[in-house]
């Protein structure tokens, strides 16, 4: 699931809860990391919307994402305030060259 917000692709990657553990998330965002670096993206960050939720979390880490912060009580959800955790993961030569930003691409 894909939402354009001013010019920021977000994704969700939802998994069923029979397909879990089987590897299909892990495939799933590095061929996702990989079409993202094709369009001349640079950097990838996942907002975590609960830093309870571990699965997200090491997910992210498999896939070379490394913790960049952490929002705390950020959110209200189910009665409770939750913490946002940011990850951050470096696409191709990251900021080591210009690149591109790769909004033409997405017709940004």
């Amino acid at each position: 699931r894909f939402r354009n917000v001013t010019g920021v692709q977000t994704c969700a990657l939802p998994i069923y809860p029979e397909m879990r553990g089987k590897g299909l998330g892990t495939r799933l965002l590095q061929a996702l990391m990989v079409e993202c670096e094709a369009i001349g993206a640079r950097q990838m960050i996942a907002v975590i919307g609960d830093s309870a939720n571990v699965a997200s979390i090491a997910l992210h880490a498999r896939c070379g994402f490394r913790f960049a912060g952490l929002l705390r009580a950020s959110g209200w959800k189910h009665g409770r305030w939750l913490d946002t955790v940011l990850m951050q993961a470096t696409l191709g030569a990251g900021d080591l060259s210009p690149g591109t930003s790769g909004l033409a691409a997405l017709g940004l």
